[in-house]
Parts: C-alpha cells; sequence; structure tokens
C-alpha cells in the first residue's frame, strides 16, 4: 500500500467544487493531508477529476463518498477505482438507503464493477456519521431513516464540513421532504453555514423558503453545466439553475455572492486562521442570481462556450430572448440598448420638441393665447396688442442667427408676440394696464393685427 498524502497545509481546509459540467464532483483536503472525494461527476469527465487530483498531489484518498447512485455523480467512479486501486482508497461511501433500489445503468454497473475487481466493499453512511479531516469534522446529516421515500435525491448524502468557526455545506441533490426534515432539524448547524453548495445543480425544487430561512450563507456555488437539457416543457432557456430556485436566493438572500462554474469553473474554498477565501479558475467577480439568469439566457440563446460566457461584461436588454423574467433586469450587467451619448441626444431632442409644443406655432394659436391672457386680466385683446407692441419695441432684439430660425416657425409676427409673452411677467401684468372701459374681446382686432404685418 502506498503511503497516504503526508503533505500538510497548517490549519487549511480546501474545498474545491470541481468544473464537471452537468454533475457534481468534490475534492476535501484536511490539514493533515486526509483528503475527500466526493462524486465523480458524469462519465465524459472523469480525465477532468483526476487531472484536477494530479494538479493537487492527491496520491491517496482516505475517502470517497458517493451521495446517489445518478449518473451525473457516479458517471466517473469506475475510472477513479481503477486509477487508483485498493491500495490507494481507504473507503468508499454509499449512502444507506432503505427500499431504494439502485438504478440498472451503465454508470451504475461499471461502479459496481470495478469494486469487485478491486475488492472493494461499500460503507454504508447516514445521519448521525462523521470523520475527521485534519483538523476539521465532517457530519452526515442525511439520508435518515425518518423520510420515507424511495426517491433517490431524497435519501442523497448531505454532507457538513466544520473548522473552528466556519463551515460549507455539501448538499448533494437533497429535495422535498428530506430537505424540510434538515430545516427543521438542524436550524442552529444551517445558520452556521458561510459556503453552501446548491443542491440539484440548482433545480426548482431545491433550497426552499424554509431552507433558505435558515441558510443565510455568504456564498452559494452551483455546479451545472451552461447547456443542460433540465428544463421546462414550455422555455428552453431555463435549464439548471432554474429561475424559480434562483428568484428565492434573489428574494431571500439577495446579499450572497454566486458562484456558477460554467461562468467560474472550478470553485476553491480555502479555510483558515484568516477566514474563507474563495478562488475561481475563471471569472473572477462575483455574481448575483439576477446575473446568473441574465448570462443563462443569452448564453444559451446564442449557443456560446464557458469560455465566451466569462468574457461577457455587459447585455444588451434588447439581445435577451423575450421569455426572460423581468426580475432579471437587476441585474447590474444587463444594459439598454442605447448608449449614454445617444440616450442624452434622444433626451435633448425630446425636450426640444416638447419646448417647441408649449410655444404657438400658427395664428390662431397665437391668438387664442393672447386671448386666453385677456380674458384673465379682464382686458380687451387690443389692449393687451397695445401693450405686447410696446414691450416689443422697448426689448433687446433677438441674435439674427436666433431671429432667422424662429421666423421659419412661426412667422415674423408670431416672434414678436412670442417674445414679449416671454419677456413679460405674466402673473402680475408688468407693463400692462388694466382697461376701465368694458372690454369687446374683438377677435376681429387681433387677426386683423396679425394679417396686417
Amino acid at each position: 500500500m502506498e503511503k497516504p498524502n503526508d503533505s500538510r497545509d497548517e490549519d487549511q481546509l480546501c474545498v474545491d467544487v470541481i468544473d464537471v459540467g452537468q454533475g457534481d464532483s468534490i475534492l476535501l483536503k484536511g490539514s493533515d493531508g486526509t483528503t475527500v472525494l466526493v462524486d465523480s461527476g458524469p462519465w465524459y469527465s472523469s480525465d477532468q477529476v483526476l487531472d484536477h487530483l494530479d494538479n493537487r498531489d492527491i496520491n491517496y484518498l482516505d475517502h470517497f463518498v458517493t451521495t446517489h447512485f445518478d449518473a451525473d455523480h457516479i458517471g466517473g467512479h469506475s475510472d477513479v477505482i481503477e486509477a487508483y486501486g485498493s491500495d490507494r482508497i481507504g473507503t468508499v461511501h454509499a449512502p444507506h438507503q432503505e427500499g431504494v433500489e439502485p438504478p440498472d445503468t451503465k454508470a451504475m454497473n461499471q461502479f459496481k464493477d470495478s469494486m469487485i475487481e478491486n475488492g472493494i466493499k461499500p460503507n454504508q453512511i447516514e445521519e448521525g456519521d462523521s470523520f475527521d479531516l485534519g483538523d476539521a469534522e465532517v457530519d452526515i446529516l442525511n439520508p435518515s431513516q425518518e423520510i420515507d421515500s424511495t426517491d433517490r435525491n431524497e435519501n442523497s448524502v448531505v454532507l457538513q464540513v466544520t473548522q473552528s468557526d466556519n463551515s460549507v455545506l455539501l448538499a448533494g441533490d437533497v429535495e422535498g421532504e428530506a430537505e424540510e426534515r434538515l430545516s427543521g432539524q438542524y436550524p442552529e448547524q444551517l445558520s452556521a453555514v458561510d459556503v453552501a453548495k446548491v443542491p440539484h445543480h440548482g433545480a426548482e425544487n431545491g433550497f426552499g423558503s424554509n431552507s433558505l430561512a435558515h441558510i443565510d450563507s455568504e456564498s452559494l456555488i452551483i455546479s451545472s453545466s451552461l447547456n443542460n437539457q433540465y428544463y421546462p416543457d414550455e422555455n428552453e432557456y431555463d435549464a439548471h439553475p432554474h429561475d424559480e430556485m434562483l428568484e428565492r436566493v434573489h428574494e431571500q438572500v439577495e446579499d450572497s455572492d454566486l458562484y456558477w462554474t460554467p461562468f467560474h469553473g472550478t470553485t476553491s474554498t480555502t479555510i483558515d486562521d484568516d477566514g474563507i477565501q474563495i478562488e475561481t479558475a475563471r471569472g473572477e467577480r462575483t455574481l448575483s442570481a439576477a446575473d446568473i439568469v441574465a448570462l443563462k439566457y443569452y448564453g444559451r440563446s446564442n449557443d456560446l462556450d464557458n469560455e465566451q460566457l466569462t468574457e461577457i461584461e455587459q447585455i444588451d436588454s434588447a439581445d435577451l430572448p423575450e421569455e426572460i423574467p423581468s426580475w432579471a433586469e437587476e441585474s447590474a450587467i444587463v444594459t439598454t440598448d442605447q448608449t449614454v451619448d445617444e440616450t442624452t441626444e434622444e433626451t435633448a431632442t425630446q425636450s426640444d420638441e416638447e419646448s417647441t409644443r408649449k410655444l404657438p406655432q400658427t395664428d390662431e394659436e397665437l391668438f387664442q393665447v393672447v386671448q386666453t391672457y385677456a380674458d384673465e386680466k379682464d382686458m380687451s385683446v387690443k389692449e393687451v396688442l397695445q401693450s405686447m407692441q410696446k414691450q416689443a419695441e422697448e426689448a433687446v432684439p433677438a441674435t439674427e442667427t436666433n431671429a432667422s430660425e424662429e421666423i421659419t416657425e412661426a412667422g415674423e409676427e408670431g416672434i414678436r408676440i412670442r417674445e414679449e409673452l416671454r419677456s413679460m411677467t405674466i402673473e402680475n401684468g408688468t407693463g400692462m394696464s388694466k382697461s376701465e372701459g368694458t372690454d369687446t374681446h374683438s377677435d376681429t382686432g387681433m387677426e386683423k393685427s396679425l394679417s396686417d404685418r
């Protein structure tokens, strides 16, 4: 038997959520070099898992945990067992699932064959079990014999890894009654979670409101692929992670930093005396739930790969599919379809148009303005016109350019009357004298004054 890992990272716990596409594979390494591999992802990602183990200088797996027997969690099991053999694997763990029959799938059959060939018998684990990981402790919170269900997801292994005052939750694909039980059974433990691997790749029935009420995690990690087939029939863009789950996160734990493997790649959490640090293989900035929705819809509609997805800095709202939920517009990376200059120019144009519309443009409109003013001031139209003419003679003339432009719009007489209406203090009638005689409000006088000029 080869010597187990003897490399030490003093007081340091490392948790790597490996980017395996649509699936889960997580490597834990304790301060004393003890290692745990949780799941191995789908079959097509076994090379990524083995390469990651090699890059981390892992020559021995103390624990190899199977959360449940879905192919996207055990697809690489047979390759890992063949690569390490029984002499470099301490214990293979599987969930204790009363009445739950393993699926008859190629991945499951290969896993069983590789264990038989290497003389490995799995150890069944359930709620209440635990093992040490250097200075950290791994507690098994699920499956529970209290759950009356034969659903593989509800019987999925859930692990909580705690070192000092910091905690990481690895929730497998738990959902439904089992998740509700966890919320009721372990409210204090869940409230201590700092980093959580979101259950079931962000499926709509994972991370219910009750769970989120207890898990006020600073960071959430979602392991899925960008292009997967787990979406409702009516909306092909709403694949894992689902909008319904992301909206719950958006509403209940909006301050959390989200990491998503298609965008960030492998995401590594380190816990030591300085606290928690998270590093990613790609995409340094963290995301919000709204960001993930926008990236998911845009990425899928444009058939992007992970590298292209990570390079996105802004998304024009006009380029998003119409099926996207409205709350995703709160994403910091979603912008309107206009640049700042275009928006400013359009606003200025609209303002000019509105100002122009407010000014009288035709003789009839000019007459109506003067008529209304005369009515309000109890003056005759003739008196208003005489007063306006007097004010015009005393006013400083407009520049040649301005006069030239405005004559085109309203005519020379219109400019004169308009400028007078602007210059006079209408509210208090400055420059006008109220008539002491009878007000005839002569429309014909107004029309004659306009036509004579």
